[in-house]
């Protein structure tokens, strides 16, 4: 949700960033709050959600012509080794064993 926010901020003077972030505290609003309105007046900003971990493995099995527990094999070794980042952008990552 921050990054809506602060992807939208990037493009602003930092005097215009103070201002459109009291704006925000003077409406009182929560930071969910903040990031729906921003989806409604910006739109979503790029932030899609994952597809999941099914349709990825269904997906790598046709792809290359395995089993669905090969894929998973494979799904679950790229998702361990999966960056910090990532991680924070899909916290089921950290499921993994």
């Amino acid at each position: 949700m921050k990054s809506s926010m602060m992807s939208h901020l990037m493009g602003m003077s930092k005097a215009m960033q103070k201002t459109e972030k009291r704006e925000y505290s003077k409406k009182g609003l929560s930071p969910r709050a903040q990031a729906q309105h921003e989806r409604a007046e910006y739109g979503p900003g790029g932030e899609d959600k994952h597809p999941g971990f099914k349709a990825v493995q269904s997906k790598i099995a046709s792809k290359q012509g395995i089993s669905n527990r090969a894929a998973g094999a494979i799904l679950a070794a790229s998702s361990r080794k999966a960056s910090a980042s990532a991680k924070r952008r899909n916290p089921n990552l950290r499921r993994v064993k």
